[in-house]
């Protein structure tokens, strides 16, 4: 089962979601996959901090680099600010730097904005389950609920 995540590095409902979302994964560590979709939305910063994580990405360190670009919101994020959480998360800062800057990445961080947009989305976050959209911040309890219905349909089961 998919479950989506449609975020933005610079939201504060995001960041707290986040723990939310480690939690249903815990829940559902062989039935759930995750796919972040990055939304970047909340301020000029927001766009930053998603090739930030892109570029991380390419060091395979985008869910390290998730973590720690939520730990800088509050404040304007400075390309020293990302250069300094990529450099403490021990990746190439030469590559990185390289790939802050990469065509391809900001295509990329684009084409997931644009599938965002033409889903509808709305709010950050926002989750699909199976393709089972709910716009905005959501309980555990709610999310879980979509899942354990989802699951319940590809059992041949009435929810």
């Amino acid at each position: 089962m998919l479950l989506v995540e449609f975020a933005d590095f610079r939201c504060r409902y995001c960041r707290k979601a986040a723990p939310m979302v480690e939690r249903v994964l815990a829940t559902y560590p062989d039935t759930v996959r995750l796919a972040f979709i990055h939304f970047p939305v909340v301020s000029p910063d927001s766009g930053r901090a998603a090739i930030a994580a892109e570029a991380a990405r390419e060091q395979n360190r985008f869910w390290a680099m998730h973590d720690a670009l939520y730990t800088l919101q509050g404040r304007p994020l400075r390309e020293t600010d990302v250069r300094n959480a990529a450099a403490s998360l021990g990746l190439q800062l030469d590559r990185f730097s390289q790939d802050l800057r990469n065509p391809a990445l900001v295509a990329r961080v684009q084409a997931d904005q644009d599938q965002a947009r033409a889903l509808g989305i709305s709010a950050t976050p926002s989750f699909a389950v199976n393709g089972r959209l709910v716009v905005g911040a959501v309980s555990y309890e709610t999310l879980t609920a979509l899942i354990e219905a989802e699951l319940a349909a590809t059992r041949g089961e009435r929810s």
